[in-house]
Protein backbone atom coordinates (compact mmCIF):
# COMPACT_ATOMS: atom_id res chain seq x y z
CA UNK A 1 0.00 0.00 0.00
CA UNK A 2 1.20 3.54 -0.68
CA UNK A 3 3.53 4.56 2.76
CA UNK A 4 3.93 7.76 4.59
CA UNK A 5 7.52 8.81 5.82
CA UNK A 6 8.57 11.42 8.25
CA UNK A 7 10.47 14.19 6.42
CA UNK A 8 11.04 17.27 8.80
CA UNK A 9 7.95 16.44 10.16
CA UNK A 10 6.20 16.18 7.57
CA UNK A 11 4.37 13.09 6.13
CA UNK A 12 5.92 12.87 2.43
CA UNK A 13 3.24 10.34 1.00
CA UNK A 14 4.55 7.88 -1.68
CA UNK A 15 3.95 5.81 -4.31
CA UNK A 16 5.67 2.72 -5.89
CA UNK A 17 4.26 2.68 -9.80
CA UNK A 18 5.45 0.34 -12.62
CA UNK A 19 4.95 1.18 -16.00
CA UNK A 20 4.77 -1.55 -19.02
CA UNK A 21 4.89 -0.62 -22.81
CA UNK A 22 4.58 -2.63 -25.69
CA UNK A 23 3.88 -2.36 -29.07
CA UNK A 24 2.73 -5.23 -30.13
CA UNK A 25 2.72 -4.74 -33.67
CA UNK A 26 -0.60 -6.64 -34.29
CA UNK A 27 1.53 -10.17 -33.51
CA UNK A 28 -0.69 -12.24 -33.00
CA UNK A 29 1.87 -14.38 -31.35
CA UNK A 30 2.42 -12.06 -28.69
CA UNK A 31 0.77 -11.75 -25.51
CA UNK A 32 0.28 -14.95 -24.08
CA UNK A 33 2.66 -14.79 -20.85
CA UNK A 34 4.67 -17.82 -22.34
CA UNK A 35 5.55 -15.26 -25.35
CA UNK A 36 6.15 -12.85 -23.32
CA UNK A 37 9.37 -12.30 -20.48
CA UNK A 38 10.82 -9.82 -18.44
CA UNK A 39 13.94 -7.59 -18.41
CA UNK A 40 16.96 -9.74 -19.18
CA UNK A 41 15.31 -11.92 -20.23
CA UNK A 42 13.37 -13.14 -17.24
CA UNK A 43 10.26 -14.03 -15.90
CA UNK A 44 7.49 -11.88 -17.09
CA UNK A 45 5.01 -12.12 -14.22
CA UNK A 46 7.80 -11.86 -11.91
CA UNK A 47 8.77 -8.41 -13.16
CA UNK A 48 5.16 -7.50 -13.03
CA UNK A 49 4.80 -7.83 -9.87
CA UNK A 50 6.84 -7.88 -6.23
CA UNK A 51 8.40 -4.91 -4.47
CA UNK A 52 10.39 -2.16 -6.40
CA UNK A 53 14.09 -2.79 -6.68
CA UNK A 54 14.50 -0.14 -3.62
CA UNK A 55 12.17 -1.99 -1.29
CA UNK A 56 9.17 0.27 -1.77
CA UNK A 57 5.96 -1.64 -1.71
CA UNK A 58 4.23 -1.69 -4.86
CA UNK A 59 1.03 0.41 -5.64
CA UNK A 60 0.22 0.86 -8.68
CA UNK A 61 1.02 -1.04 -12.38
CA UNK A 62 -0.03 0.44 -15.54
CA UNK A 63 0.17 -1.62 -18.59
CA UNK A 64 -0.28 -0.31 -22.01
CA UNK A 65 -0.34 -2.24 -25.49
CA UNK A 66 -0.52 -0.57 -28.40
CA UNK A 67 -1.51 -2.41 -31.60
CA UNK A 68 -2.76 -5.90 -29.54
CA UNK A 69 -4.29 -8.31 -30.65
CA UNK A 70 -5.51 -9.09 -26.90
CA UNK A 71 -9.50 -9.17 -26.12
CA UNK A 72 -9.60 -7.07 -22.81
CA UNK A 73 -10.14 -10.36 -20.52
CA UNK A 74 -7.15 -11.75 -22.06
CA UNK A 75 -5.20 -7.78 -20.93
CA UNK A 76 -6.84 -8.15 -17.89
CA UNK A 77 -6.19 -11.61 -16.68
CA UNK A 78 -2.18 -10.99 -17.87
CA UNK A 79 -2.37 -8.19 -15.50
CA UNK A 80 -3.85 -9.90 -12.58
CA UNK A 81 -1.73 -12.84 -12.77
CA UNK A 82 1.49 -10.99 -11.94
CA UNK A 83 0.10 -8.86 -8.63
CA UNK A 84 -0.83 -11.24 -6.86
CA UNK A 85 0.36 -9.80 -4.16
CA UNK A 86 -2.21 -6.64 -3.77
CA UNK A 87 -4.56 -7.33 -1.22
CA UNK A 88 -8.48 -6.08 -2.66
CA UNK A 89 -6.78 -5.72 -6.11
CA UNK A 90 -8.70 -3.51 -8.79
CA UNK A 91 -8.03 -3.74 -12.20
CA UNK A 92 -9.63 -2.24 -15.14
CA UNK A 93 -8.85 -2.38 -19.07
CA UNK A 94 -9.98 0.20 -21.52
CA UNK A 95 -10.35 -0.64 -25.52
CA UNK A 96 -9.76 2.64 -27.61
CA UNK A 97 -11.55 0.47 -30.47
CA UNK A 98 -14.88 -0.13 -27.87
CA UNK A 99 -14.27 3.39 -26.84
CA UNK A 100 -14.11 4.92 -30.11
CA UNK A 101 -17.08 2.71 -31.42
CA UNK A 102 -19.18 3.80 -27.96
CA UNK A 103 -18.59 7.49 -28.91
CA UNK A 104 -19.54 7.55 -32.76
CA UNK A 105 -22.39 9.82 -33.68
CA UNK A 106 -24.17 7.10 -35.40
CA UNK A 107 -24.34 2.99 -35.73
CA UNK A 108 -22.93 3.00 -38.86
CA UNK A 109 -19.71 5.37 -37.87
CA UNK A 110 -19.46 2.62 -34.97
CA UNK A 111 -19.36 -0.40 -37.01
CA UNK A 112 -16.49 1.47 -39.30
CA UNK A 113 -14.67 2.74 -36.24
CA UNK A 114 -14.48 -1.14 -34.60
CA UNK A 115 -13.99 -2.68 -38.31
CA UNK A 116 -10.74 -0.02 -38.63
CA UNK A 117 -9.49 -1.92 -35.15
CA UNK A 118 -9.85 -5.16 -35.86
CA UNK A 119 -7.65 -4.33 -38.92
CA UNK A 120 -5.33 -1.91 -37.94
CA UNK A 121 -4.82 -2.88 -34.22
CA UNK A 122 -6.08 -1.75 -31.04
CA UNK A 123 -4.62 -0.23 -27.93
CA UNK A 124 -5.27 -1.04 -24.62
CA UNK A 125 -4.58 0.56 -21.20
CA UNK A 126 -4.55 -1.83 -18.02
CA UNK A 127 -4.22 -0.53 -14.52
CA UNK A 128 -4.18 -2.13 -11.18
CA UNK A 129 -3.68 -0.90 -7.74
CA UNK A 130 -4.01 -2.25 -4.52
CA UNK A 131 -5.11 -0.82 -0.48
CA UNK A 132 -7.34 0.58 1.11
CA UNK A 133 -5.51 4.09 0.24
CA UNK A 134 -6.32 4.29 -3.48
CA UNK A 135 -9.78 4.29 -4.74
CA UNK A 136 -11.07 4.32 -8.54
CA UNK A 137 -12.30 7.84 -9.91
CA UNK A 138 -15.66 6.37 -12.13
CA UNK A 139 -15.28 7.71 -15.72
CA UNK A 140 -12.38 7.89 -18.04
CA UNK A 141 -10.68 9.91 -20.60
CA UNK A 142 -10.74 8.69 -24.43
CA UNK A 143 -9.78 10.78 -27.75
CA UNK A 144 -8.72 9.67 -31.67
CA UNK A 145 -5.82 11.11 -32.75
CA UNK A 146 -6.20 10.94 -36.60
CA UNK A 147 -3.03 10.24 -39.03
CA UNK A 148 -4.10 9.58 -42.34
CA UNK A 149 -6.22 12.11 -44.02
CA UNK A 150 -8.23 11.60 -47.67
CA UNK A 151 -9.87 15.20 -48.85
CA UNK A 152 -9.15 16.31 -45.72
CA UNK A 153 -11.39 13.99 -44.34
CA UNK A 154 -9.63 11.79 -41.50
CA UNK A 155 -9.53 7.74 -41.88
CA UNK A 156 -10.75 5.76 -39.19
CA UNK A 157 -7.85 4.35 -36.70
CA UNK A 158 -9.02 3.88 -33.31
CA UNK A 159 -5.30 2.61 -32.32
CA UNK A 160 -3.89 5.71 -32.99
CA UNK A 161 -5.70 7.53 -29.27
CA UNK A 162 -5.44 8.29 -25.72
CA UNK A 163 -7.47 6.27 -23.31
CA UNK A 164 -7.46 6.24 -19.52
CA UNK A 165 -8.37 5.81 -15.87
CA UNK A 166 -8.38 7.90 -12.46
CA UNK A 167 -7.12 6.54 -9.07
CA UNK A 168 -7.44 8.86 -5.91
CA UNK A 169 -5.50 9.33 -3.13
CA UNK A 170 -6.92 11.68 -0.73
CA UNK A 171 -7.40 14.78 -2.32
CA UNK A 172 -4.47 13.91 -5.26
CA UNK A 173 -6.04 12.90 -8.43
CA UNK A 174 -3.56 10.41 -10.74
CA UNK A 175 -4.82 9.77 -14.13
CA UNK A 176 -2.77 7.08 -15.82
CA UNK A 177 -3.48 7.24 -19.61
CA UNK A 178 -2.17 5.04 -22.57
CA UNK A 179 -1.45 6.70 -25.79
CA UNK A 180 0.12 5.89 -29.31
CA UNK A 181 0.83 9.12 -31.33
CA UNK A 182 0.37 10.17 -34.98
CA UNK A 183 3.34 9.58 -36.96
CA UNK A 184 2.57 10.77 -41.10
CA UNK A 185 2.95 14.40 -40.56
CA UNK A 186 6.06 14.06 -38.05
CA UNK A 187 7.56 11.76 -40.75
CA UNK A 188 6.70 13.84 -43.06
CA UNK A 189 8.38 16.89 -41.12
CA UNK A 190 11.49 14.77 -41.18
CA UNK A 191 11.30 14.23 -44.92
CA UNK A 192 12.20 17.43 -46.34
CA UNK A 193 15.18 19.03 -47.24
CA UNK A 194 15.23 21.75 -45.39
CA UNK A 195 18.20 22.17 -43.19
CA UNK A 196 17.83 19.69 -40.36
CA UNK A 197 17.47 22.72 -37.35
CA UNK A 198 14.64 23.70 -38.85
CA UNK A 199 13.14 19.78 -38.93
CA UNK A 200 13.41 19.63 -35.85
CA UNK A 201 11.60 22.91 -34.96
CA UNK A 202 8.75 21.86 -37.19
CA UNK A 203 8.62 18.12 -35.80
CA UNK A 204 8.21 19.59 -32.29
CA UNK A 205 5.55 22.42 -33.18
CA UNK A 206 3.61 19.41 -34.81
CA UNK A 207 4.70 17.14 -31.67
CA UNK A 208 3.35 19.69 -29.13
CA UNK A 209 -0.18 20.23 -31.26
CA UNK A 210 -0.66 16.76 -30.14
CA UNK A 211 -0.07 17.13 -26.12
CA UNK A 212 -2.02 19.90 -26.39
CA UNK A 213 -5.04 17.92 -27.85
CA UNK A 214 -4.44 15.44 -25.24
CA UNK A 215 -4.20 18.51 -22.55
CA UNK A 216 -7.62 20.07 -23.98
CA UNK A 217 -9.23 16.61 -23.28
CA UNK A 218 -7.98 15.86 -19.30
CA UNK A 219 -9.63 19.75 -18.66
CA UNK A 220 -12.57 19.12 -20.55
CA UNK A 221 -12.90 16.05 -18.47
CA UNK A 222 -11.80 18.32 -15.08
CA UNK A 223 -8.48 15.83 -14.49
CA UNK A 224 -6.37 19.02 -14.32
CA UNK A 225 -7.44 20.55 -11.06
CA UNK A 226 -4.13 22.05 -8.90
CA UNK A 227 -4.46 18.68 -7.16
CA UNK A 228 -4.17 16.32 -10.62
CA UNK A 229 -1.49 14.49 -12.26
CA UNK A 230 -2.16 12.82 -15.88
CA UNK A 231 0.31 10.39 -16.87
CA UNK A 232 1.11 9.46 -19.89
CA UNK A 233 2.80 6.28 -21.70
CA UNK A 234 3.03 4.42 -24.30
CA UNK A 235 4.55 4.59 -28.33
CA UNK A 236 4.78 8.53 -28.09
CA UNK A 237 6.71 8.05 -31.68
CA UNK A 238 9.35 10.82 -30.40
CA UNK A 239 12.41 10.34 -33.20
CA UNK A 240 15.70 10.97 -33.52
CA UNK A 241 17.07 13.84 -35.45
CA UNK A 242 20.82 14.23 -36.17
CA UNK A 243 21.41 18.23 -36.06
CA UNK A 244 25.41 18.88 -36.87
CA UNK A 245 26.40 15.11 -36.10
CA UNK A 246 24.60 15.48 -32.56
CA UNK A 247 21.21 13.70 -31.72
CA UNK A 248 18.57 14.98 -30.50
CA UNK A 249 14.95 13.94 -29.66
CA UNK A 250 12.06 15.50 -30.44
CA UNK A 251 10.04 14.42 -27.22
CA UNK A 252 13.15 15.62 -25.21
CA UNK A 253 13.44 18.84 -26.99
CA UNK A 254 9.31 19.89 -26.14
CA UNK A 255 9.91 18.83 -22.90
CA UNK A 256 12.95 21.64 -22.68
CA UNK A 257 11.13 24.35 -24.59
CA UNK A 258 9.51 27.02 -22.38
CA UNK A 259 7.63 28.92 -25.22
CA UNK A 260 6.55 25.48 -26.60
CA UNK A 261 5.09 24.79 -22.85
CA UNK A 262 3.15 27.18 -22.53
CA UNK A 263 2.09 27.30 -25.91
CA UNK A 264 0.48 23.79 -25.49
CA UNK A 265 -1.90 25.16 -22.31
CA UNK A 266 -2.48 28.54 -24.33
CA UNK A 267 -6.19 29.50 -23.37
CA UNK A 268 -7.14 25.95 -22.22
CA UNK A 269 -8.79 25.03 -19.41
CA UNK A 270 -6.19 24.32 -16.62
CA UNK A 271 -4.30 26.28 -14.67
CA UNK A 272 -0.40 26.89 -14.99
CA UNK A 273 1.68 23.60 -15.43
CA UNK A 274 3.45 21.70 -17.85
CA UNK A 275 4.71 18.56 -19.04
CA UNK A 276 7.69 16.68 -17.81
CA UNK A 277 9.29 13.02 -18.22
CA UNK A 278 9.30 10.95 -15.34
CA UNK A 279 12.97 9.33 -16.01
CA UNK A 280 14.56 12.64 -16.24
CA UNK A 281 17.42 12.69 -19.05
CA UNK A 282 19.65 15.57 -19.99
CA UNK A 283 20.49 14.35 -23.50
CA UNK A 284 19.36 12.09 -26.38
CA UNK A 285 22.35 10.63 -26.25
CA UNK A 286 21.63 8.94 -23.24
CA UNK A 287 17.93 7.70 -24.37
CA UNK A 288 17.71 4.05 -24.66
CA UNK A 289 16.87 3.05 -28.04
CA UNK A 290 13.05 1.12 -28.36
CA UNK A 291 12.59 1.16 -32.35
CA UNK A 292 13.09 -0.12 -34.69
CA UNK A 293 14.14 -3.70 -34.82
CA UNK A 294 13.70 -6.40 -36.47
CA UNK A 295 10.83 -8.95 -35.47
CA UNK A 296 13.25 -11.83 -35.33
CA UNK A 297 17.09 -12.50 -34.22
CA UNK A 298 19.25 -12.48 -37.13
CA UNK A 299 19.67 -16.04 -37.03
CA UNK A 300 15.68 -16.67 -35.81
CA UNK A 301 17.65 -19.18 -33.62
CA UNK A 302 19.86 -17.40 -31.12
CA UNK A 303 18.23 -16.18 -27.83
CA UNK A 304 19.57 -12.41 -27.34
CA UNK A 305 20.66 -12.25 -23.72
CA UNK A 306 21.40 -8.97 -21.76
CA UNK A 307 21.45 -7.70 -18.02
CA UNK A 308 18.93 -5.74 -16.92
CA UNK A 309 21.33 -2.70 -16.55
CA UNK A 310 22.83 -3.40 -20.27
CA UNK A 311 20.05 -1.57 -23.19
CA UNK A 312 21.54 -0.20 -26.58
CA UNK A 313 21.29 3.53 -26.43
CA UNK A 314 20.89 6.40 -28.86
CA UNK A 315 24.48 7.18 -28.19
CA UNK A 316 26.51 3.82 -28.66
CA UNK A 317 25.33 4.25 -32.16
CA UNK A 318 26.76 7.44 -32.96
CA UNK A 319 29.96 5.99 -31.26
CA UNK A 320 29.93 2.97 -32.72
CA UNK A 321 30.16 5.13 -36.32
CA UNK A 322 32.46 7.57 -34.83
CA UNK A 323 34.80 4.28 -33.70
CA UNK A 324 34.92 2.75 -37.54
CA UNK A 325 36.52 5.35 -39.12
CA UNK A 326 37.77 3.53 -41.81
CA UNK A 327 34.71 2.22 -43.30
CA UNK A 328 33.49 5.16 -45.52
CA UNK A 329 29.83 5.16 -44.39
CA UNK A 330 28.55 4.60 -48.28
CA UNK A 331 27.82 7.01 -50.82
CA UNK A 332 24.51 8.30 -50.24
CA UNK A 333 22.27 11.62 -51.91
CA UNK A 334 19.13 12.81 -50.81
CA UNK A 335 16.94 13.34 -47.57
CA UNK A 336 18.11 10.58 -45.96
CA UNK A 337 21.90 10.52 -46.32
CA UNK A 338 23.47 11.02 -43.10
CA UNK A 339 21.19 8.88 -41.40
CA UNK A 340 21.87 5.87 -43.80
CA UNK A 341 25.50 7.07 -43.70
CA UNK A 342 25.93 6.76 -39.36
CA UNK A 343 23.97 3.28 -40.16
CA UNK A 344 26.61 1.87 -42.76
CA UNK A 345 29.81 3.00 -40.34
CA UNK A 346 27.97 1.62 -37.25
CA UNK A 347 28.82 -1.87 -39.32
CA UNK A 348 27.00 -5.28 -40.22
CA UNK A 349 28.32 -6.94 -36.89
CA UNK A 350 27.02 -4.10 -34.65
CA UNK A 351 23.18 -3.76 -36.17
CA UNK A 352 22.92 -7.64 -35.62
CA UNK A 353 24.18 -7.58 -32.73
CA UNK A 354 21.62 -5.47 -31.46
CA UNK A 355 18.98 -6.52 -34.52
CA UNK A 356 18.54 -3.09 -35.45
CA UNK A 357 16.50 -3.10 -38.99
CA UNK A 358 18.06 -1.06 -41.28
CA UNK A 359 17.70 -1.81 -45.11
CA UNK A 360 19.78 1.24 -47.51
CA UNK A 361 16.79 0.69 -50.24
CA UNK A 362 13.53 3.24 -49.28
CA UNK A 363 14.89 3.97 -45.58
CA UNK A 364 13.46 6.87 -44.41
CA UNK A 365 14.66 9.37 -41.79
CA UNK A 366 12.31 8.56 -39.40
CA UNK A 367 13.03 4.64 -39.09
CA UNK A 368 16.52 5.72 -37.19
CA UNK A 369 16.57 4.12 -33.83
CA UNK A 370 14.97 6.35 -31.54
CA UNK A 371 13.31 6.43 -28.32
CA UNK A 372 9.80 6.53 -29.15
CA UNK A 373 8.06 4.34 -26.43
CA UNK A 374 8.51 6.43 -22.56
CA UNK A 375 6.26 7.71 -19.69
CA UNK A 376 5.69 11.39 -19.19
CA UNK A 377 2.87 13.59 -17.38
CA UNK A 378 1.65 16.78 -16.75
CA UNK A 379 1.06 18.23 -13.24
CA UNK A 380 -0.06 21.98 -12.48
CA UNK A 381 3.10 24.53 -11.23
CA UNK A 382 1.41 24.34 -7.86
CA UNK A 383 1.66 20.43 -7.07
CA UNK A 384 4.78 20.05 -9.13
CA UNK A 385 6.44 21.82 -6.54
CA UNK A 386 5.45 19.48 -3.95
CA UNK A 387 6.74 15.95 -6.08
CA UNK A 388 9.80 14.06 -6.33
CA UNK A 389 11.22 10.97 -7.97
CA UNK A 390 13.06 8.07 -7.13
CA UNK A 391 13.79 5.72 -10.23
CA UNK A 392 15.21 2.67 -8.20
CA UNK A 393 16.99 0.88 -11.31
CA UNK A 394 18.06 4.33 -12.96
CA UNK A 395 15.45 5.43 -15.87
CA UNK A 396 14.21 2.78 -18.83
CA UNK A 397 14.49 -0.49 -18.77
CA UNK A 398 14.32 -2.03 -22.38
CA UNK A 399 13.80 -5.68 -22.93
CA UNK A 400 16.18 -6.89 -26.10
CA UNK A 401 15.36 -10.50 -25.57
CA UNK A 402 11.79 -10.28 -26.86
CA UNK A 403 10.86 -10.56 -30.27
CA UNK A 404 7.71 -10.03 -32.59
CA UNK A 405 7.71 -6.33 -32.84
CA UNK A 406 9.62 -3.64 -34.09
CA UNK A 407 9.61 -2.39 -30.96
CA UNK A 408 11.17 -3.75 -27.69
CA UNK A 409 9.18 -3.63 -24.27
CA UNK A 410 9.77 -0.81 -21.91
CA UNK A 411 9.68 -1.14 -18.40
CA UNK A 412 9.85 1.73 -15.27
CA UNK A 413 9.84 1.34 -11.57
CA UNK A 414 9.14 4.68 -10.40
CA UNK A 415 8.52 6.42 -6.63
CA UNK A 416 6.42 9.09 -6.79
CA UNK A 417 7.07 10.85 -2.98
CA UNK A 418 4.06 13.62 -2.37
CA UNK A 419 4.53 16.52 -0.03
CA UNK A 420 1.84 17.97 2.06
CA UNK A 421 0.73 21.60 1.48
CA UNK A 422 -0.98 23.74 3.35
CA UNK A 423 -3.82 22.87 5.94
CA UNK A 424 -6.19 24.63 3.25
CA UNK A 425 -4.17 22.85 0.33
CA UNK A 426 -5.67 19.82 1.33
CA UNK A 427 -9.42 20.81 1.04
CA UNK A 428 -10.54 18.90 -1.98
CA UNK A 429 -12.05 21.41 -4.90
CA UNK A 430 -14.85 21.47 -6.82
CA UNK A 431 -13.44 20.59 -9.62
CA UNK A 432 -10.95 17.72 -8.46
CA UNK A 433 -10.93 14.17 -8.54
CA UNK A 434 -13.35 13.05 -5.47
CA UNK A 435 -15.37 10.33 -6.12
CA UNK A 436 -19.12 10.90 -6.47
CA UNK A 437 -20.77 11.15 -2.80
CA UNK A 438 -24.25 10.34 -3.81
CA UNK A 439 -26.04 12.67 -1.80
CA UNK A 440 -23.71 13.75 1.21
CA UNK A 441 -21.40 17.09 0.70
CA UNK A 442 -22.47 20.37 -0.31
CA UNK A 443 -25.95 20.70 -2.35
CA UNK A 444 -25.38 20.68 -6.18
CA UNK A 445 -26.68 24.19 -6.64
CA UNK A 446 -24.44 26.07 -4.14
CA UNK A 447 -21.39 24.22 -5.73
CA UNK A 448 -22.47 25.58 -9.22
CA UNK A 449 -22.96 29.00 -8.04
CA UNK A 450 -19.54 28.75 -6.22
CA UNK A 451 -17.92 28.05 -9.55
CA UNK A 452 -19.53 31.25 -11.17
CA UNK A 453 -17.28 34.25 -11.81
CA UNK A 454 -20.20 36.23 -12.25
CA UNK A 455 -23.63 37.42 -9.52
CA UNK A 456 -26.31 35.89 -12.41
CA UNK A 457 -25.49 32.01 -13.00
CA UNK A 458 -26.30 31.32 -16.46
CA UNK A 459 -29.43 29.98 -17.50
CA UNK A 460 -27.95 25.90 -17.58
CA UNK A 461 -26.80 26.38 -13.16
CA UNK A 462 -30.61 27.66 -12.84
CA UNK A 463 -32.02 24.46 -14.70
CA UNK A 464 -30.03 22.30 -12.18
CA UNK A 465 -31.45 23.84 -9.00
CA UNK A 466 -34.81 22.90 -10.61
CA UNK A 467 -33.87 19.75 -11.34
CA UNK A 468 -32.74 18.79 -7.64
CA UNK A 469 -33.55 15.85 -5.60
CA UNK A 470 -37.56 15.94 -4.47
CA UNK A 471 -38.12 18.41 -6.87
CA UNK A 472 -39.89 17.93 -10.84
CA UNK A 473 -37.72 16.73 -13.22
CA UNK A 474 -37.36 19.64 -16.12
CA UNK A 475 -35.51 19.12 -19.53
CA UNK A 476 -35.84 20.13 -23.24
CA UNK A 477 -38.21 18.26 -25.22
CA UNK A 478 -36.43 16.86 -28.10
CA UNK A 479 -38.94 18.13 -30.50
CA UNK A 480 -38.08 21.69 -29.52
CA UNK A 481 -33.50 20.85 -29.98
CA UNK A 482 -32.45 21.47 -32.82
CA UNK A 483 -29.11 21.74 -32.53
CA UNK A 484 -26.59 20.96 -29.15
CA UNK A 485 -27.53 23.20 -26.57
CA UNK A 486 -23.29 23.95 -25.72
CA UNK A 487 -22.05 23.68 -28.58
CA UNK A 488 -24.42 24.89 -31.31
CA UNK A 489 -23.58 21.64 -33.82
CA UNK A 490 -27.05 21.09 -35.57
CA UNK A 491 -28.72 17.65 -35.26
CA UNK A 492 -28.91 15.28 -38.05
CA UNK A 493 -30.09 11.68 -38.56
CA UNK A 494 -26.29 10.70 -37.92
CA UNK A 495 -26.13 12.81 -35.06
CA UNK A 496 -28.28 12.30 -31.68
CA UNK A 497 -29.47 13.91 -28.87
CA UNK A 498 -28.98 13.05 -26.04
CA UNK A 499 -29.36 14.70 -22.22
CA UNK A 500 -27.97 15.63 -19.20
CA UNK A 501 -29.36 13.68 -16.16
CA UNK A 502 -28.48 16.43 -13.96
CA UNK A 503 -29.77 20.02 -15.81
CA UNK A 504 -31.97 18.51 -18.49
CA UNK A 505 -30.35 20.59 -21.80
CA UNK A 506 -30.18 18.38 -25.43
CA UNK A 507 -26.48 17.93 -26.42
CA UNK A 508 -25.07 16.15 -28.24
CA UNK A 509 -22.20 12.85 -28.03
CA UNK A 510 -19.12 14.86 -27.59
CA UNK A 511 -20.57 17.35 -25.37
CA UNK A 512 -21.96 14.63 -22.94
CA UNK A 513 -19.14 11.32 -23.54
CA UNK A 514 -18.70 8.10 -21.79
CA UNK A 515 -15.74 9.93 -19.76
CA UNK A 516 -18.35 12.29 -17.85
CA UNK A 517 -20.91 9.98 -16.40
CA UNK A 518 -21.49 9.65 -13.17
CA UNK A 519 -23.75 8.58 -10.85
CA UNK A 520 -26.89 10.19 -9.55
CA UNK A 521 -29.27 10.35 -6.58
CA UNK A 522 -30.12 6.60 -5.63
CA UNK A 523 -29.28 4.97 -8.75
CA UNK A 524 -26.66 2.40 -9.02
CA UNK A 525 -25.41 2.61 -12.33
CA UNK A 526 -23.82 5.62 -14.09
CA UNK A 527 -25.31 8.17 -15.89
CA UNK A 528 -25.18 10.57 -18.76
CA UNK A 529 -23.46 13.92 -17.80
CA UNK A 530 -22.96 16.87 -20.04
CA UNK A 531 -19.62 18.38 -20.22
CA UNK A 532 -20.69 21.15 -17.65
CA UNK A 533 -22.71 19.72 -15.21
CA UNK A 534 -19.77 16.88 -14.72
CA UNK A 535 -17.34 19.61 -12.96
CA UNK A 536 -20.20 19.57 -10.27
CA UNK A 537 -18.71 17.65 -7.07
CA UNK A 538 -22.07 16.25 -5.81
CA UNK A 539 -23.99 14.72 -8.78
CA UNK A 540 -27.08 14.09 -6.94
CA UNK A 541 -30.85 14.27 -8.00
Amino acid sequence: MASSVSSDMAQVTEFGIRFYSYNMANNLDLGLRETLVGPGNGDFLSALGGVLKDGTSLDIVSMVLPETTLDETQARSLCLAGVTEFKEVSCTCISSKEESAKQASWRGAGMIEEMAGNYNGDLKAILAFGGDRLAARPGRIFGLLRDHTVARVSLPNPKKAFVGQTVTAGSLCMTFVGAHFPITKLSAALATEEPPSEQLEEAKRIYAGTLRNVLRKAGKCYLTGSKCILFMQGDLNSRTVLVDGVARDVLLDVLADDDLQQAIAYELPVPPGRWYEVSHYEKAHNLPVTYKFRLKNADQEKSFSTSEDQMLRIGNVLEEAERNTEKSGGSFTGQATEYKRVLCKAGVDFRSDWNIEFKEEGFKTFRFPACADRVIYWAPDSLASRLSWRIPKGGYEVDHGQYGSDHKPVWLEAVLCFSPGDDNDDEPEAAEAQAPTNGEGPPVFDAALSMCSTSTPPSWIQRVARNAPGGEWHWTPEDDASHCEICNVDFKFWRRRHHCRLCGRCVCSRCSPSSCARPIGEVENVARHCTQCAVLPVAGR
